[in-house]
C-alpha cells in the first residue's frame, strides 16, 4: 500500500505514470530524485551539485553561495549558524533568520543533513550554502503536524545555511589580532557580523541619532534624565523596559501604568550591554539601546532569546540609589 501511495503522488506531480507498469517501478530514492530534478527545472535553479558523502548516498543537492574564509571545522568544534527553509510545496516555511540561530558542536548538529552541510560541504566558517534535501532525510512519508505547523508527507526541503565566522579577527594590514580596548577581549568576526546586523536594522527601521561606544554598543538618549546621581555597577536602579529581538519580537517587558518602577536591580545582575546603556543617563531619563550579542547573552540562548542574538531595549530609569 505504501509503494502504491508513492506511485499516486508521482502521477500527480510528474504525470509520467504511463511509462510505469507497476508500483514496484519507483523507490523513495527515485521519487526524491524526480522531485528535486522537477523542482530545479520549474524554478530555474542551476549550478547545483549532488553530494557524494558516503558514496553518493544522501541524495542532497547543493550550491555554494559564499565560500568560507575562516578556519576549517571538525566534529569537536563549537560553531554558530543561521538557517532558513521551506517545503517544496511552500505550505510551510521557517525563514526568520533572527530566530533561526544555533550554536553547538559540529558533532552534535541535528538533523544529520545540516551536519553534512557544515562539515563536508561548507567546511570553513563564513560560508553559505543552499541545499535541496530529499524527503526521506527530512520528515519522510508521514510529514510533521503540530499546532500551526503542517509539513506534508514526502516533501523535500529547500534549505539555506550560513556558517558564521566567529574566528578572531586578523587585521589585514598588520597580520595581528585586534584588542577591543573597552572589553579587553580580542575582536572576532562575530563582533563584525553583529555590527553589520545592527546597522542593517537601523537602516531598515529608519533609526538615527545613536552613538556607538568603543565596546560596540549603540545608544540614544530619548529623554534626558533629571537626576544628579550617576549610575554605576553598584547602583540599584528602578526601571521600566521592553526588550525585543531585531525582528520586533518582544522577549521581555517590565512596565507600569502609574510611572513607578516595574522592577529594580543592581547593574551586576544584568547583561553588560544593558548596564552600559542605562549608565548613559540618570533618574528620569529614557534610553534606547542596541546590544551586540557579545554584550548580551553571547553564544548561549536564554529563554526565548536565540543564540548569538543582538538585542534592543527601550528603558525608562525611574530611580537610582547609590
Amino acid at each position: 500500500m505504501k509503494k502504491l501511495f508513492y506511485v499516486i503522488i508521482a502521477v500527480v506531480t510528474f504525470g509520467s505514470v504511463s511509462c510505469r507498469k507497476s508500483s514496484d517501478n519507483i523507490t523513495i530514492k527515485q521519487f526524491d530524485q524526480n522531485s528535486i530534478q522537477t523542482y530545479m527545472s520549474q524554478n530555474g535553479l542551476t549550478g547545483f551539485q549532488r553530494d557524494t558523502t558516503g558514496g553518493d548516498t544522501t541524495g542532497i543537492y547543493y550550491k555554494i553561495i559564499t565560500q568560507g574564509t575562516g578556519s576549517v571545522v571538525d566534529y569537536p568544534d563549537l560553531v554558530s549558524y543561521v538557517y532558513s527553509y521551506h517545503t517544496f510545496d511552500n505550505d510551510y516555511s521557517a525563514t526568520d533568520t533572527i530566530v533561526n540561530h544555533t550554536n553547538t558542536y559540529v558533532g552534535h548538529i541535528a538533523p544529520l543533513y545540516i551536519q553534512i552541510a557544515v562539515k563536508n560541504i561548507l567546511k570553513k566558517k563564513g560560508g553559505k550554502v543552499r541545499l535541496l534535501i530529499p524527503s526521506r532525510l527530512a520528515f519522510g512519508v508521514n510529514g510533521y503536524y503540530s499546532g500551526s505547523i503542517t509539513i506534508n508527507g514526502n516533501q523535500c526541503l529547500d534549505y539555506t545555511v550560513s556558517l558564521v565566522n566567529n574566528d578572531v579577527y586578523i587585521n589585514p594590514t598588520t597580520g595581528k589580532p585586534v584588542i577591543n580596548t573597552a572589553t579587553g577581549n580580542y575582536i572576532n568576526n562575530q563582533d563584525i557580523y553583529d555590527d553589520i546586523s545592527i546597522q542593517k536594522y537601523m537602516t531598515a527601521n529608519s533609526l538615527s541619532g545613536y552613538t556607538k561606544t568603543t565596546s560596540g554598543l549603540y545608544y540614544k538618549i530619548v529623554k534626558a534624565g533629571t537626576g544628579t546621581d550617576p549610575i554605576s555597577l553598584a547602583s540599584t536602579v528602578g526601571v521600566q523596559y521592553t526588550g525585543t529581538l531585531l525582528n520586533g519580537t518582544t522577549f521581555d517587558t517590565q512596565t507600569t501604568t502609574d510611572g513607578t518602577a516595574a522592577t529594580s536591580f543592581t547593574l551586576y545582575d544584568v547583561v553588560s550591554g544593558f548596564a552600559e546603556g542605562i549608565s548613559k543617563t540618570t533618574a528620569g531619563g529614557q534610553v534606547s539601546i542596541l546590544i551586540p550579542s557579545s554584550l548580551g547573552y553571547g553564544n548561549a540562548s536564554s529563554g526565548s532569546i536565540p543564540a548569538f542574538s543582538c538585542l534592543r531595549f527601550e528603558v525608562t530609569v525611574v530611580s537610582v540609589t547609590n
